[in-house]
Order: structure tokens, then sequence, then C-alpha cells
């Protein structure tokens, strides 16, 4: 399995099958907090439906479309973190993450998506990583920022949440 040590606490383990249960427990734990920002989460209510999911998640990392890790916090789930989407042919890839309620404002992310920055320009030769929020969600904004990323754009109505239009932010960081 692979996992990468961030610090004494934290590591991201590449997702596996044996992770479904507790994401799960994460998600209806936290499902209040997640549903305002990834109404998806409404819809994996099982552990066969988080199975599928890492599953999925295996063969098209298999394929080198996506690539996903548990957040491990003392040996602990408490997010996920990967790229939603490696494009090798435009050299870009989407970056995307959720974390527990009570994990947030702690560096977790900060760190991680370090990680993952280098790890992407390093294994998979991007010269672009970009990161898409809903344009009133701050703490990702300012996750954003803290990684030096730029603003290239607000897509307005990109997409609906509960009946709710909602305009996203696109962040992007360029290799130098």
């Amino acid at each position: 399995m692979f996992e990468k040590k961030i610090d004494n606490e934290l590591s991201l383990v590449l997702l596996h099958s044996s992770h479904a249960e507790e994401h799960l427990k994460v998600r209806n734990d936290n499902l209040n907090f997640f549903s305002k920002r990834m109404p998806f989460f409404k819809t994996y209510n099982s552990k066969e439906m988080f199975s599928k999911w890492i599953e999925n998640s295996l063969i098209n990392f298999a394929k080198e479309k996506s690539l996903f890790f548990s957040i491990m916090f003392n040996n602990k789930i408490i997010g996920c973190i990967g790229f939603s989407q490696i494009n090798l042919n435009t050299e870009k890839v989407e970056l995307g993450f959720w974390l527990c309620q009570k994990y947030q404002k702690r560096g977790i992310i900060h760190k991680s998506c370090l990680f993952l920055i280098n790890y992407a320009f390093r294994e998979y030769d991007a010269t672009k990583i970009e990161i898409r929020t809903d344009e009133t969600n701050a703490e990702c904004r300012a996750v954003c920022a803290k990684l030096n990323m730029k603003l290239e754009g607000i897509i307005t109505n990109a997409y609906k949440v509960d009946d709710q239009l909602v305009s996203e932010a696109i962040y992007a960081l360029h290799k130098n």
C-alpha cells in the first residue's frame, strides 16, 4: 500500500477497499458540513457506495486518469485528497480535497496539497495544478492563496446545490 508520511501525525495513504467503512463513518459524522459544498455526499450513504467509489478510483489510477488518498491523522481517516483529473496531454492536474470539520484550520490540507503539488510536477510532469471551488468557500480559497495559486477566473452558474446556482472559482499554480 502506497503511503506518504507528511509528519509524525499526518500521512496520505492510497485509497484501499479496507477504507470504505471508515470513509462512510466520516461522511455520516460530517454530513451537514459536507453537504453544503459537496452535494454528491448525500448519495454516498452505504459502505457499498464507498467501496464502488474506491474501486473506480483505483481503476482510474491505473489508467493515470485520477489519484486519491485517504488523509490519515494518527492512523485515523479524516478526509480525502487527490487528483480528480490527470490530463497528461495538457500537462494539467485538478486537485480536490475534503476534510472533517473538526480537523479544519490545522494546516493538514496545506501540507497535503504541498506534497501532492510536488508529486504532480515530478511524477506526472504536470505544468499546471488547478483547484476549483465554490466561489463562496472562503476556507478553500484561503488554502489556494496560501499555496500561492492565482485566481484564473469565476465560472458563473457552474452547477447547482439544493436548487441554488453556484459560481465556481478556478485557481491555478504553474510550474516555474
